[in-house]
């Protein structure tokens, strides 16, 4: 048997799944899409959140490290959204680990700029392009 050691490089590109706040169920979460550049321990790159059953999004900027199969990122720039008047987009600090035998990214996050919004993020390699435009 040989161990898998999984290489910075393959990380980068695109992952999509879900972010759920707690005290939500997996049926109720926001898409989201991550773009990840990883270059030498450091993370750039920019997501896409989505509001399901909905054309609402926010493509934001993201920074962070990566170290051991772990990603740490905080959004910190709207770059371009749609939203509505009920509509409020949070950035949030992530930290995703990867897991060897889902092949997914999975972690916690807390919102920077929003109260009481914590919650899971769950993310998997992507085939789909990264979109800074409506679908």
């Amino acid at each position: 048997l040989t161990n898998k050691v999984i290489s910075q490089t393959d990380f980068s590109g695109v992952w999509q799944g879900i972010m759920v706040k707690d005290g939500f169920k997996n049926e109720q979460a926001s898409i989201l899409f991550a773009d990840f550049k990883i270059n030498k321990g450091s993370v750039e790159g920019k997501t896409r959140d989505e509001i399901v059953d909905s054309d609402l999004y926010a493509v934001k900027k993201i920074k962070g490290t990566f170290k051991n199969n772990e990603i740490k990122f905080n959004q910190f720039v709207i770059e371009k959204k749609k939203n509505s008047s009920k509509t409020n987009w949070c950035n949030i600090d992530a930290d995703l680990i990867y897991n060897d035998s889902t092949g997914y990214l999975e972690g916690r996050y807390t919102s920077i700029d929003c109260k009481r919004n914590t919650g899971k993020i769950i993310l998997h390699r992507s085939k789909a392009s990264f979109s800074a435009t409506t679908q």
